[in-house]
Parts: C-alpha cells; sequence; structure tokens
C-alpha cells in the first residue's frame, strides 16, 4: 500500500490569522517546550505548520471551538466561590462566551494553496501507514490505528508522530484532513520547509478582510457552536 496523495484545490480557500501578515508562521516564542499545539504539529519542533480550510466557517470552527459552552466546566465553575470585589476587578468569561476583543488583531485571508498533500484518512494511506505506528496507538491507549484516532483531538501523540514521518516524505507539502467539526469542513496543514520565508512557499494570498461581528461566516460559526460575545460591565 502507498500514501494518497492529492493535489491542492482548485479554488481558493481560507486562513484566519493575525495583522499584519496572517500567512506568516506562528513565531516559536509561542510554542510550549518548543512545540506547537496543533493536531499536525511537529513533535520535535523542527518545522512549524499552517492550517488552511476550504470555507471561512470552517477556519472560524476551528479556531473558535475552545470557546463552546461545556457542561462539566459549567458544573466546576458554579462551585467555585468567587470574591466579589476579585469579579469586579477581574471578571472572567462565562463558558460559551467571546470577549470582543478577539477580533482585534484577526483577520481573515484567501488563499491560492499549490503543492501535493496525503489525505490521512484514505484507506490505502492508513493501510500504509498502520504497520508504522499500531504500537505506538495502542500504548497511547486507543484501541486502533484507524481513521478515527486520526480525526481526534485526543490523540495528537499518535497524529503529530504522522506528521512528522510525512515531513520526512519527499514531495509532500502537507495534509489533507477533514475537519473534527464536520466531515464537510475540508481543511489542509501545510508543513514549513528550510527554504521558507516567513511565509509558505506553498501559499499565494488573494486578498485580505477585516472579521466583524456581523460578518456572516462568524455569525454562523457562532451559530454552530453556541457561542455568544461577552457582555462586559
Amino acid at each position: 500500500m502507498t500514501l494518497v496523495m492529492v493535489p491542492s484545490p482548485n479554488t481558493a480557500i481560507w486562513r484566519v490569522g493575525y495583522r499584519p501578515e496572517p500567512l506568516a508562521w506562528s513565531g516559536w516564542e509561542h510554542a510550549v517546550n518548543g512545540v506547537f499545539p496543533g493536531r499536525w504539529d511537529d513533535p520535535n519542533g523542527r518545522f512549524r505548520t499552517m492550517y488552511l480550510a476550504e470555507s471561512l466557517v470552517g477556519c472560524l470552527l476551528e479556531v473558535l471551538a475552545h470557546a463552546r459552552k461545556e457542561p462539566y466546566m459549567v458544573a466546576a465553575l458554579g462551585e467555585i466561590e468567587e470574591d466579589p470585589e476579585d469579579a469586579r476587578e477581574f471578571p472572567t468569561l462565562e463558558p460559551g462566551t467571546v470577549d470582543r476583543a478577539w477580533l482585534g488583531p484577526r483577520c481573515a485571508a484567501n488563499v491560492v494553496l499549490y503543492g501535493k498533500y496525503c489525505r490521512v484518512t484514505a484507506t490505502e494511506t492508513i493501510s500504509a501507514l498502520y504497520p508504522l505506528f499500531i504500537a505506538a496507538t495502542l500504548k497511547d491507549g486507543h484501541d486502533d490505528f484507524d481513521a478515527s484516532v486520526l480525526k481526534s483531538g485526543g490523540a495528537r501523540t499518535i497524529t503529530r508522530a504522522v506528521a512528522a514521518h510525512l515531513y520526512l516524505v519527499p514531495h509532500v507539502n502537507g495534509v489533507e484532513f477533514n475537519s473534527r467539526h464536520g466531515d464537510e469542513a475540508k481543511m489542509w496543514s501545510v508543513f514549513e520547509q528550510p527554504q521558507d520565508s516567513p511565509v509558505s512557499g506553498q501559499i499565494t494570498k488573494l486578498g485580505q478582510s477585516h472579521l466583524e461581528e456581523d460578518t456572516p461566516e462568524l455569525v454562523r460559526a457562532f451559530e454552530l457552536l453556541g457561542l455568544t460575545w461577552a457582555n462586559w460591565p
């Protein structure tokens, strides 16, 4: 069996990043112990990874999912007795809310992507990777090395190991995968290469736009994730 390689999409795709250049690689100073937290980031800290999505809604679902109101979190917070003075001086966000300041540094970029990407959950790809990762997968507490593991946010030890392996395969520019928030949300991770400038050589920016509270795609992402804007006093 061999890896399933697919060309980059023939339509423009999206990235949500930071001004002034949303396509810049994240600075290494933001890594924790030299490693970034994404599903397809390098566990050895040799390269950085950029994430893009087929739609702007798909991007926003990925970057905002952490703010969702989780029932267990709400229950845990409800048991905390907060000093009223601390609450006034150091307000904290309620689960399921987003501070409007989130909009300030961020923007959306419409881009063209080039290169070839490993369709990581394709049947043949899984078959090719299985002998290399089944032992580590079982040791990590999972039942099998399969598509569910490769789509799991809780299997990052495995998905990052897969990314590190694919990085060394000639002519692999990154990974094509489906978002954990819905199979229809197609995404790509692009691996940094030694010759890259602050922006990947596999990407050309077509345009850049502000994100506002009434941006339709942002409104839709809030609806899907059950989010609201925080009401600060």
